[in-house]
């Protein structure tokens, strides 16, 4: 296999040992698939070839594809990718929330641009957004670790994915309030 190139998180190439995918695999591994929601009325109709509403993917259980050991490398991509959007959004919140609060005190020569408390809460929903995602990422990728052949830390992973979800409800909550 010859290393291919690839445009990584901020432009960078990434160096891969695998050759790029042809279409036909890029749509059993875009990411997207991952990530969509499943239940089992779109998986029976699926099954009986009724119709497919969700994207391609290989499945948990399908360790004999030829494409299964790509899908943990993609997903841990995407857990990286999205952890670090999140955590550079949460930042900007912070630092948009210290500008508001630096401006509600009383007027002196204060500059004449300042966010908008909307503008601040929009980034506030965009930054929960962005670790929505990034649990979701992370969660189907421990999905796959505790699923996959000779998984020797399942339960480890299995419980690391409940407390996932344990904080994903907290932040569904907070959006709610």
């Amino acid at each position: 296999h010859t290393p291919s190139r690839s445009g990584g998180v901020g432009g960078a190439d990434v160096e891969s040992p695998l050759p790029a995918p042809s279409l036909d695999e890029l749509r059993l591994l875009s990411g997207f698939g991952y990530l969509s929601g499943r239940d089992a009325w779109t998986d029976l109709l699926s099954l009986l070839h009724v119709a497919n509403t969700q994207p391609a993917k290989i499945n948990f259980h399908e360790h004999s594809h030829p494409l299964y050991t790509r899908v943990s490398p993609l997903l841990s991509m995407m857990n990286q990718t999205f952890t670090t959007i999140a955590a550079d959004l949460a930042l900007a919140v912070r630092d948009a929330t210290a500008v508001m609060d630096d401006h509600r005190r009383p007027p002196r020569a204060k500059a004449a641009s300042r966010p908008v408390p909307s503008a601040t809460s929009m980034l506030a929903e965009l930054s929960d957004s962005a670790e929505m995602l990034a649990l979701r990422a992370e969660f189907v990728l421990l999905l796959y670790a505790a699923s996959a052949p000779r998984a020797s830390r399942s339960a480890g992973a299995l419980a690391h994915a409940r407390l996932l979800l344990t904080h994903a409800v907290k932040l569904v909550a907070r959006r709610q309030a």
